[in-house]
């Protein structure tokens, strides 16, 4: 596979319930105390939502975006900012290696998270959340160094496109494969990221993290995009962007990644991406507050603790439905 090469110098999620299977699902009190639910158990068979008013993510609870749906046949899956669909799927790559499937899956008040089994001794959790107000799903990634000695390696984060709208469909005519031209993929040199866009409609979603990220320990830069030649399908377009990362020992760094997009026009997918990534574990902080004061408004003391869990935990999906 042909790939285009960029480079530039070194710079200095709707709440899914997880049902109980075995003693491996739990209902739990995050650090901050808001509910949890985990589960380690058929996680690829298993499919979760994190959404917001503006966007949101579907994918199996291993990690991974299988094909689902029967509306926009197998297209449902990955990243949607209604009423367009910005991202088939992603994949994070050490050193040219995928992450493997996730093996815990944690449902919170307002996000999801995976936890991999560990890579060359990191420790990585993936968080994912869709701040409220805002067209844009916001990817955490915590690395953390288990081992005595300093890890240097490449991150890569890689996008598969699939810039189609809700409507129409897969039986519908004309179909949604019909309709859909394929996506254009370009490297935007402003922000360092990914810009994926419809040749014929003004549909946008836009790749990107911050250039550079520094705890003073531990940094992460931004090196390199790479632009495929090919896709999974043909009207998809393929982007990579990648950073140089090192973690100390016995130290961690947390990453934020953003997809944002737009059915109206590139600026409003920039000024989503801008938006997102300006504060974003205070989006989260903020998601779950807002999520938690929800299990407030009315109350029911149950005496069965797995019904009381999924009256508290059917107020949370709930409110992921509005739009």
């Amino acid at each position: 596979m042909k790939r285009r090469n960029i480079f530039l110098p070194l710079l200095s999620v709707l709440m899914v319930s997880v049902r109980a299977s075995g003693q491996l699902a739990q209902s739990l009190a995050s650090d901050d105390g808001s509910p949890t639910r985990s589960t380690s158990e058929n996680l690829s068979i298993k499919r979760y939502v994190t959404a917001s008013d503006r966007a949101y993510e579907v994918g199996a609870l291993d990690g991974t975006f299988p094909k689902i749906g029967w509306h926009v046949k197998g297209h449902m899956n990955g990243i949607w900012a209604p009423p367009v669909k910005l991202l088939d799927s992603y994949r994070f790559l050490i050193d040219g290696h995928p992450f493997p499937s996730a093996s815990k899956f944690t449902s919170g008040a307002g996000y999801v998270e995976f936890e991999y089994p560990e890579i060359n001794s990191l420790r990585i959790t993936r968080t994912v959340f869709a701040p409220d107000g805002i067209p844009a799903v916001l990817v955490g990634l915590n690395l953390r160094n288990t081992s005595n000695q300093t890890q240097s390696f490449r991150l890569q984060l890689e996008a598969t496109s699939d810039l189609i709208a809700a409507y129409p469909w897969s039986r519908t005519t004309p179909t949604s494969d019909q309709v859909h031209r394929p996506d254009r993929v370009s490297f935007e040199p402003i922000c360092c990221g990914v810009l994926f866009s419809a040749p014929d409609r003004p549909f946008y979603a836009l790749l990107r993290s911050l250039s550079l990220v520094s705890n003073g320990r531990n940094s992460a830069d931004f090196v390199q995009t790479l632009l495929p030649d090919s896709a999974p399908q043909s009207n998809q377009a393929v982007g990579e962007l990648v950073w140089q990362v090192t973690v100390t020992a016995k130290s961690e760094l947390k990453l934020w990644f953003t997809v944002a997009g737009s059915h109206t026009g590139r600026a409003q997918a920039y000024l989503a991406s801008s938006a997102a990534l300006r504060q974003p574990d205070q989006l989260l902080r903020r998601k779950v507050e807002s999520r938690v004061a929800l299990l407030s408004n009315n109350r029911a003391d149950i005496p069965n603790l797995t019904l009381q869990a999924a009256f508290d935990w059917a107020k949370l999906n709930l409110a992921e439905m509005r739009r």
